[in-house]
């Protein structure tokens, strides 16, 4: 499903996209989150290519959490 995604998205984030940037997608994002929506896991309207900068932007609690768990490694230290 992430290949069919990314190759229906061009490979391109979607996100970067509406802003005219041009950056290649990595990263398919579940735009209603799996925890709330686990019905719309495979449902390619709920699935979006997006690049690492903008899937972290999409999570900053993933940040969040891994900033605690290695705070050698945030890059605000």
């Amino acid at each position: 499903m992430r290949a069919a995604i990314l190759r229906r998205d061009g490979y391109r984030c979607q996100m970067c996209k509406r802003y005219g940037r041009l950056r290649q997608a990595t990263t398919v994002h579940h735009i209603k989150h799996l925890d709330e929506y686990p019905e719309l896991a495979m449902n390619p309207d709920n699935l979006v290519s997006v690049c690492a900068a903008c899937h972290n932007e999409l999570h900053p609690e993933k940040a969040a959490e891994k900033n605690k768990r290695d705070p050698a490694g945030s890059r605000f230290l």
